[in-house]
Formats: structure tokens, sequence, C-alpha cells
């Protein structure tokens, strides 16, 4: 005798967590339980978007990147087809690039700040995405996004104050514990990688594996 199939189980809203039932029709599948919860999801969004924007960074390329970020969560949850996604995802990584050149290139910084420094500035400037959204989260305490994240409540302090980066894997999960698509931290998180990956302290000027004089960014605080 085989064993019965399971039915599958009922679809939660993307926004309060609700089972659902999923009406079936012409269209993609609902991602909310109503219409109610689909708008105050497009608000919250707009909101993270506007923190983010007001942050520290030349405006143009801000908005580009919020434009694509904004693109390519809404092509995610549309779910559309993989060449899309490629597509959106290859034009954010070339603006990303472009920010970390403005933002490493603006006047007023000196020569000497380079290597290391960078990446402090890097690790400083995802900090202060993160810090946005917590706000815009409502700010709940380390101990509640420890256990949503299973990072301790210690690092996650470090990394809302910008003195510690998460590994990848860590910071979509702490960014989905604060109610916001990860790709809204994924340029700060690139630019902390790419920052690293360019120090000469950290990596001899050929390339090779060198004896780092410093932890890595990931290392935990």
């Amino acid at each position: 005798m085989s064993p019965s199939t399971p039915p599958p189980s009922a679809p939660r809203c993307a926004h309060c967590g609700a089972e659902f039932t999923q009406h079936t029709g012409p269209g993609r599948p609902s991602s909310y339980c109503g219409t109610t919860c689909q708008r105050r999801s497009q608000r919250r969004r707009a909101k993270q978007r506007a923190l983010l924007h007001d942050l520290d960074a030349p405006p143009s390329v801000t908005e580009r990147l919020r434009l694509l970020v904004a693109e390519l969560a809404d092509a995610a949850e549309a779910d559309a087809g993989s060449e899309r996604l490629v597509s959106i995802a290859g034009r954010l990584v070339i603006e990303a690039a472009r920010l970390t050149t403005a933002h490493d290139g603006r006047p007023g910084r000196p020569a000497a700040e380079s290597g290391s420094l960078a990446v402090e500035d890097a690790v400083e400037n995802l900090g202060r995405v993160l810090a946005a959204l917590h706000r815009s989260a409502g700010e709940p305490t380390a101990g509640a996004l420890a256990d949503a994240t299973g990072l301790p409540a210690h690092a996650i302090r470090a990394a809302l104050a910008g003195s510690w980066a998460p590994a990848w894997e860590a910071t979509a999960s702490l960014a989905r514990a604060l109610d916001a698509h990860p790709g809204l931290v994924r340029p700060a998180w690139e630019r902390v990688h790419y920052q690293f990956l360019n120090t000469r302290d950290a990596f001899p000027a050929a390339g090779l594996p060198a004896r780092r004089t410093r932890p890595t960014p990931w290392t935990r605080p």
C-alpha cells in the first residue's frame, strides 16, 4: 500500500504571514492574502527605498541603484524568467561598481586612506544601510533579531553599528528579519567584499594568498 500524498500546504501572505486560500484562474498566483496587505507591502518598500536614498551617497548613482533594486524585487516577486533576472542583476552590479568608485574617489578623502581603511569605510556604510532598515522596521531588539536569524545578539549590534559585516547569507537573513528584501542591502555588502579583495594588507600585490594582518570583515566580533 503506497503512502498517501500529503495535501499541499496553504500559501502564506508575504506581508502578514497568515495562511490564505489561493484562488485559481488566469494570471500569476498572488503573494498576498488581500489588497490591504499588498498595499501595505508596497508602502513599506517605498519607505525603505526612501530611507536608503537619503544615505550619504552620490544621488544620481543612488537613484539608479534604487530603481534597479526595486525592479529586481518586483521581477523576483512576479516569478520573472531567469534571463530577465540575470539581466537586471548584471545592471545592478555595474551600478554598484560605479557607486564604489564614486565613494572612493570623492573629494577630501586622503590618498593614505586606502587599503584597510577603505574596508572599514565600506563596513560602516553597510551598517548605515542596515540601521536605516532597522529604524524602518520599528527598531526590533537585538534579541528578537537573534532569534530570527540565528546570529548572536552582540554580532547584530555590531552589524547595525557598522563595526562588523556579516557574510552574505547572514546579511540576507538579517534583512529579511528587518522585513526588507535582501536586494536592498546587496550593493552595500558587495562594496565590502570588493574593497576587501582589493586591500593590499590583506593580499599581496601579486594576488597570491598571504597571511592577513587583520581579521576579515566577516570575522565575528
